[in-house]
């Protein structure tokens, strides 16, 4: 994949291959800020990917919400390749056709797939451990600071709107059974911790499900605690799953 030319903010030349010329200058590459740490611990608790490439790893998202995609690639700056269209709406539907998943998919029902990855980076090989037995698994000491918080449940979180009021659901199917470790985060972080887990073993591709669900009460605390942090609003494209009087 062909990049466009990016400055290196150490030596201020422009590489068409900013990584690679890091790869020959490693003490030109900058270290991840910690919100930008946080988003990625929260990306890989939601709908980002660790990707092994050669000694170094990359995270990729692949997300219909680009306005989210484009502020986290204005976040991360230099650190990330940008955003680009992975498939549009048109294509999903015929994928399905000619698949035969959906024999009546049409192109109204779908949205556009755009995709976005960071570099890669010697500080991304702390998170293979993650995948050390062929699948995802979160490790004990996560801190759910209010960066990583905000990100998992724009990201894989859910406002469910009720007749008496709103509140918050998480989905955690990765970590089915393990309700004492997500227990702890919340705990550790002096947040209301999770006392309804639903679960969903009856699902078509087998898998077992799980959404983390807290009461209006806690909602409205967690609510208060992911905008307690550097960003004190809704992200792009996530407005829907705050209340209104989180708005700006």
């Amino acid at each position: 994949m062909a990049y466009k030319k990016v400055a290196c903010p150490e030596c201020g030349e422009e590489y068409g291959s900013l990584g690679q010329h890091w790869s020959y200058n490693p003490e030109h590459r900058p270290e991840f800020t910690e919100e930008q740490k946080d988003i990625i611990v929260a990306s890989l608790m939601g709908d980002g990917c660790l990707k092994r490439q050669n000694k170094h790893s990359h995270i990729e998202w692949e997300m219909i919400s680009q306005n989210y995609l484009e502020w986290i690639d204005d976040m991360f700056g230099c650190l990330s390749t940008g955003v680009s269209l992975k498939e549009t709406a048109k294509e999903s539907a015929k994928r399905n056709r000619d698949s035969g998943f959906r024999p009546n998919a049409k192109k109204e029902n779908y949205s556009d797939v755009y995709r976005l990855q960071t570099r890669t980076h010697p500080f991304l090989s702390n998170f293979n451990s993650w995948y050390g037995c062929g699948k995802r698994v979160w490790p004990k000491d996560i801190e759910l600071t209010p960066t990583v918080l905000l990100h998992w449940y724009v990201q894989d979180g859910t406002q469910v709107n009720s007749r008496k009021n709103n509140y918050i659901t998480f989905a955690a199917s990765n970590e089915y059974g393990n309700y004492d470790k997500l227990d702890s985060y919340f705990e550790n972080a002096n947040l209301p911790t999770p006392n309804n887990y639903q679960e969903n073993t009856q699902t078509t591709n087998g898998n077992n499900e799980l959404d983390i669900r807290f009461n209006v009460k806690e909602s409205k605390e967690l609510w208060d605690y992911m905008l307690s942090g550097p960003r004190q609003t809704p992200l792009p494209d996530f407005g829907y799953k705050f209340p209104d009087k989180y708005h700006e």
